[in-house]
């Protein structure tokens, strides 16, 4: 897909110096922004998607774990005391 985006002058001009300063084409710099945009957007997405899902299976189920518990089980990661995960609540 080919597209066009209008920027303002200030914006070009900075674009520009920060491709001249990093030895990238402008196009190359843009495109980069862009895709990384859009991956941080999809991640927040999946992100408040598996936020819901875990909600609604707390909401149907009440199993839970304690932030208590995750710390207690997370201080022993690494150590002789490592255990594995505790048993949820519910």
């Amino acid at each position: 897909m080919a597209a066009s985006v209008t920027i303002d002058d200030a914006l070009e001009a900075r674009v520009r110096q920060l491709a001249k300063r990093h030895r990238r084409s402008e196009e190359g710099l843009m495109r980069e922004a862009i895709e990384d945009f859009v991956r941080r957007g999809e991640a927040r997405d999946d992100f408040l998607r598996e936020a819901r899902e875990a909600e609604a299976e707390f909401r149907a189920t009440g199993h839970h774990l304690t932030g208590e518990d995750v710390d207690r089980w997370l201080s022993g990661w690494g150590t002789e005391e490592e255990t594995d995960p505790p048993a949820c609540h519910g």
